[in-house]
């Protein structure tokens, strides 16, 4: 996959809010830009919105982002490792450093507001969901990352 660094300003006025995407199984910030803020604007219509705007492909919707730069989703993003245990990968977000527990169409965003978007997983171990939202760097050698990193 290509992979590149945007650091676009779409508006010079103080309604902007900050725009970030985290490489998929990496530590690195792919996208990083200032995008102006529509009023009542939720973090998930911001979001799509700004990833039509720099012509990023994505599957999803204000609800939830499935897939960004065609990253795995559905069955694909499962990483099974024994009948007990398993990896559910997708994209999670934070808006000024807190991981919220809604969804994003739930959220306004504000300007000065920091949106960062990053490819995590969640970790089932014995029927029971033990994490989630960890960021994909943290397995980068898990069967899901080796093929986004190929």
């Amino acid at each position: 996959m290509n992979y590149f660094i945007i650091g676009l300003l779409f508006s010079l006025n103080s309604y902007a809010a900050t725009f970030k995407i985290k490489r998929p199984c990496e530590d690195k910030i792919i996208i990083n830009t200032q995008v102006a803020v529509m009023t009542d604007e939720s973090v998930g219509d911001f979001t799509i919105r700004t990833l039509k705007k720099l012509q990023i492909p994505f599957k999803g919707s204000s609800v939830g982002i499935h897939s960004i730069f065609n990253t795995p989703n559905g069955l694909d993003a499962l990483e099974v490792i024994s009948n007990t245990q398993m990896y559910a990968y997708g994209w999670c977000y934070s808006i000024n450093g807190i991981g919220p527990e809604s969804y994003p169409s739930e959220i306004t965003i504000s300007s000065d507001d920091e949106i960062l978007w990053w490819f995590g997983y969640a970790e089932q171990l014995n029927g029971t969901w033990v994490t989630q939202c960890i960021s994909s760097e943290d397995r980068s050698n898990g069967e899901v990352c080796r093929d986004i990193l190929e």
